[in-house]
């Protein structure tokens, strides 16, 4: 599987069928460049304009914004019903986590999460060989929050998403604490690639270039 970050929650997965799937696309009010993606799949984790814009993917792809069980493309795509907030949905509304499995290897998409997870959300997350975990608070959980998820949902590598950067102005912390106490490795680039051979390999937690 190789993996792009577009910034923020948007990334670009492409298994090795080719089937590619784009997470939480933004539009360009955000700061980073629109993702410049063709799919064939978009999961949005809700409707948000940082998260939901899908018109942003060229192709004609398939766009789920939904809990249960999906499959497009030889993936099998799984959404588990959850909170952007700590309170219910009152504040921000649901969130969609979602999981996809194909090439020996799952992934899990966090999206705007915004609580630490019940018992059957953790074990929906349990043991991903890479977790996208938002870290920079306000709108979702933040960086203590995420490292008790880590630790009690153990996936194989854990990559920050949805963190200040120079690209955005949003009221959210920047990645430095969860790089210091995960020893985070930087990996300067975007692009990544992941194998079920290699996973063992993989630092535990990553932060990616844009």
């Amino acid at each position: 599987m190789h993996l792009h970050w577009f910034g923020h929650s948007c990334f670009q997965l492409t298994f090795a069928n080719g089937t590619r799937i784009t997470t939480d696309p933004f539009d360009e009010s955000v700061g980073y460049p629109l993702p410049s993606a063709e799919a064939d799949v978009v999961t949005c984790s809700h409707d948000h304009f940082d998260h939901g814009f899908a018109q942003a993917v060229a192709g004609h792809p398939t766009v789920i914004r939904t809990a249960g069980a999906h499959e497009v493309g030889g993936v099998a795509i799984d959404g588990m019903a959850s909170f952007h907030d700590d309170a219910q949905g009152a504040k921000r509304g649901p969130n969609v986590i979602f999981r996809y499995r194909a090439d020996g290897l799952t992934v899990v998409h966090l999206g705007d999460l915004g609580h630490l997870p019940t018992p059957e959300q953790l074990d929906f997350i349990r043991n991903a060989d890479v977790l996208l975990i938002p870290i920079g608070g306000f709108y979702t959980i933040d960086t203590d929050a995420a490292l008790q998820i880590i630790a009690e949902a153990h996936p194989k590598t854990a990559i920050a998403m949805h963190f200040k950067t120079p690209a955005i102005g949003f009221p959210i912390s920047d990645e430095s604490q969860f790089a210091k106490t995960l020893g985070a490795v930087y990996t300067g680039s975007p692009d990544l690639d992941f194998t079920a051979e290699t996973m063992k390999d993989q630092p535990a937690a990553i932060i990616m270039a844009y």
